[in-house]
């Protein structure tokens, strides 16, 4: 009888715990059905969900962010229609145009219609602060965040933006990045890079006062899906590189723009060659890159037609006619394409190799290092590598990591004659 009421405990014990496992989730998945049901009976119905005006912010809704903590602002969208916000007890708005502060029960669609942004009653034409109550997480659209959510109306939609502490934001960032199973120099290696490149844009941003946000949160500038992609090996590997940057210059120290891509094919390029930058970067010299050998998307080939390829290239050059050769117009010393001369029955155009490259499709046309062929009216690419090629190879740093590098090692390989530094209040110390 004993044997039978312990085994009874334990399943029973068993049950809650993959029942509160599983809560959020399944508690998310709800009030978000309830919401859409709610939203097509009557918005302007605020007694479902509660939300109620209060006349200021409790003192344990522990929201302040910490006056030493960098706070970076990530867009994560941009929606012309409606967005679903969810916590799991509740969670407080302040409406941008008169700063009043509301109580939220734990969801609501805020929803845009071109002149405003509303949930339930309350319209605002600038938007809304959202805040979490104590150390709870807001979802967006099913993705959780840790710190601010801020909603700008625009005339293209809602801009959602995440105010997040710049340590917190890179534990969304490696874990997207790189595979978290990579050895942890590599993901040091990687929060280094990130950290650099976001503060530099941050920088870079700070020029034009009217931005809403620093970054955005895809492959574009870096990655980031927020809390829910974050894992603990990621977080020890941040918090072991805490607020050290790459810098370069002795006497004037300034922050290096770390810019970063999957794999080199065996030769990074300099980023005047790329982006037609205004100023030469040293540290972004093109290097030999031997670690990103026989490593995966080292090889790639992808075969266009002459009428595909006309019909893409006319979207952005009206004037083309009927393709007749693609020649490399330029090389740099290790034989990346810098530029393409196109010929055909209108005459010629030049076109940088990377602009080329996304117009065509970046997945298709992996790297600018590569070689064309026109076989049977068809340009046949092989090329090695992925992504622009200018600085860090990430598929480069995991072998460095598994030969036995320190991240130290690794990211002066890769960025050359910088330092690693400090960073606090905008010095590098």
């Amino acid at each position: 009888m004993k044997s039978l009421k312990l085994f009874l405990t334990i399943i029973f014990l068993l049950m809650i715990y993959f029942y509160s496992k599983n809560e959020a989730a399944i508690n998310q998945n709800n009030i978000l059905s309830i919401l859409e049901k709610k939203t097509t009976q009557n918005l302007n119905d605020s007694t479902f969900i509660g939300i109620k005006e209060i006349s200021a912010l409790p003192l344990y809704s522990d929201i302040k962010e910490n006056e030493n903590e960098k706070i970076i602002r990530v867009h994560l969208k941009t929606l012309d229609a409606k967005l679903a916000v969810f916590s799991k007890y509740c969670f407080y708005i302040k409406n941008l145009d008169d700063l009043k502060i509301y109580e939220i029960n734990m969801g609501k669609f805020f929803i845009w219609n071109k002149n405003n942004i509303t949930v339930d009653n309350i319209s605002s034409f600038k938007g809304f602060e959202i805040f979490p109550c104590s150390n709870m997480l807001i979802s967006i659209d099913k993705k959780r965040y840790r710190g601010k959510i801020f909603i700008y109306n625009s005339p293209d939609g809602m801009i959602v933006v995440n105010h997040v502490s710049l340590e917190k934001y890179l534990y969304g960032v490696v874990s997207r990045e790189i595979p978290t199973t990579w050895k942890t120099e590599a993901l040091k290696a990687q929060a280094v890079a990130a950290r650099s490149y976001v503060l530099y844009r941050c920088m870079e941003n700070s020029k034009n006062k009217k931005n809403f946000y620093d970054i955005k949160s895809t492959a574009t500038a870096q990655q980031y899906w927020g809390y829910d992609y974050e894992t603990q090996k990621v977080r020890n590997a941040v918090d072991s590189t805490e607020n050290i940057v790459l810098t370069y210059g002795k006497k004037n120290k300034r922050l290096v723009a770390a810019y970063y891509h999957s794999n080199s094919g065996g030769y990074t390029i300099d980023d005047v060659h790329i982006w037609n930058a205004n100023f030469e970067k040293p540290y972004l010299e093109e290097i030999e890159d031997k670690f990103s050998l026989n490593t995966p998307n080292n090889k790639w080939e992808y075969v266009f037609s002459s009428d595909r390829m006309q019909t893409i290239l006319k979207r952005y050059y009206p004037q083309i006619g009927e393709i007749e050769n693609i020649i490399p117009n330029k090389l740099s010393k290790f034989g990346r394409v810098i530029e393409l001369l196109i010929t055909h029955k209108n005459g010629s155009i030049l076109i940088n190799s990377e602009t080329f490259r996304n117009r065509l499709g970046a997945f298709k046309i992996r790297s600018t290092l590569f070689k064309i062929e026109m076989i049977d009216n068809k340009f046949v690419f092989t090329g090695k590598g992925f992504g622009h090629g200018v600085g860090m190879s990430q598929w480069g740093i995991k072998k460095m990591a598994d030969s036995g590098y320190k991240y130290k090692d690794i990211l002066k390989y890769y960025y050359i004659n910088t330092e690693l530094n400090i960073y606090k209040n905008n010095l590098y110390l």
